[in-house]
């Protein structure tokens, strides 16, 4: 039977592809999840939001950034256009390095037990200086699937890593949760940058200041998204009870509420981590020319999603689990100051003349683009460039 002459019903515009190493498929299903769901989130929001805005939906994830110029060890994410061999845009390419999906889901499985499972929790506040030592062990295992990756290819490298840790195709359950979380951040966020008209061909040149605004900028618009697909959609349903193990919807709301905020502070981690692999093993939370300090970046976002929670679920939520959730991250960034990865310096920067300006350069930016999704947070940079 010929297929020849049959007419594909596929709109070859809106296809989209998955470039990862074919090594990797030599592994195991569960060694090779965290890149798997990574491009799954990545499309899944990827193609309804550009649909939307009416944008090309088509997206190519790449997991092989910097591996052309031998930079693959930099733990990075970016998006750009599509370009295909004859020159024309495609859509866009969503590209992160071979080890950042390894590194997010290593984040969520190791070190997040020790963060907020109740008794490693206690052990961990009690002593963060144990912790601080199981921070840097995680990180030398890293570094030294870096190195297997380095002599034998990616596969031996997450191999490595996945044995070092004792991780097996039973434990991916109960970090999936977290991991789609903090790795659909990263993915709304690089989408988001199409998303606000920051790659648009017409756009004029952008100073460094305003480049690092628009970070700002796309992540609340990621946290956005993620708050409608963890809160605003949460099923009233007895089946979903079940699955989320609780026994109201009340229950369900505020489970995933402090979810969000857990997946943020594993993001803050997952910076840090990356900013010492970045920077020859020195962590550095301070802004760069694109790029806001990484304390700004958590603070604003946590700022956001607390809002949007206290601002719409009151009747939902109650008084005492909402000034709980207002102060969670702040509890846990106190640890990290314990543990020696934050720093007086560190706020010092965050609240800042320049940080100031550069919340009304977002302000700015919003009304340039027309990014209405974010209207109404233009008082609140207007509040938090004060503070200082």
């Amino acid at each position: 039977m010929s297929f020849d002459n049959m007419k594909s019903p596929i709109d070859t515009r809106k296809l989209s592809m998955i470039e990862i190493p074919s090594a990797v498929y030599s592994l195991e299903f569960h060694e090779i999840f965290p890149y798997n769901r990574f491009a799954y989130n990545t499309l899944r929001i990827g193609v309804e939001v550009l649909h939307e805005k009416k944008l090309p939906e088509s997206i190519l994830v790449s997991f092989l950034e910097g591996t052309t110029d031998n930079r693959w060890w930099k733990i990075n994410a970016g998006i750009g256009n599509w370009v295909t061999q004859n020159g024309l845009i495609h859509g866009f390419r969503i590209a992160t390095s071979p080890l950042t999906p390894l590194l997010i889901f290593g984040v969520c499985h190791i070190l997040g037990p020790l963060l907020f499972e109740i008794e490693k929790k206690k052990e961990t506040f009690a002593d963060p200086l144990r912790f601080q030592n199981e921070f840097i062990k995680f990180g030398n295992i890293l570094a030294n699937s870096l190195n297997t990756y380095r002599d034998h290819g990616l596969a031996s490298a997450i191999r490595y890593f996945y044995t070092k840790h004792s991780i097996s195709v039973f434990d991916i359950q109960e970090s999936m949760s977290l991991y789609d979380s903090c790795s659909g951040f990263i993915a709304n966020h690089e989408i988001a940058h199409a998303f606000v008209g920051q790659l648009a061909s017409n756009i004029r040149h952008l100073k460094s200041e305003e480049l690092q605004a628009f970070e700002l900028i796309v992540d609340l618009v990621a946290t956005q998204w993620l708050y409608k697909k963890m809160i605003v959609n949460t099923p009233d349903s007895h089946e979903y009870r079940i699955f989320r193990e609780r026994d109201s919807y009340e229950d369900c709301i505020v489970s995933n509420a402090f979810n969000l905020v857990k997946s943020q502070i594993l993001n803050f981690l997952f910076f840090v981590l990356a900013s010492a692999f970045n920077n020859n093993g020195q962590i550095s939370l301070k802004s760069g020319f694109s790029h806001p300090h990484t304390l700004l970046r958590h603070t604003v976002q946590n700022i956001h999603f607390t809002t949007l929670i206290s601002s719409n679920w009151t009747n939902i939520v109650g008084e005492t689990q909402l000034e709980e959730l207002a102060s969670y991250s702040l509890k846990y960034m106190g640890l990290f100051i314990n543990a020696g990865f934050l720093s007086r310096k560190d706020f010092d920067d965050c609240f800042s003349q320049k940080t100031a300006q550069t919340l009304k350069t977002v302000e700015g930016l919003i009304d340039e683009f027309g990014v209405t999704d974010l209207e109404y947070c233009k008082n609140m940079f207007s509040a938090f460039s004060n503070i200082h």
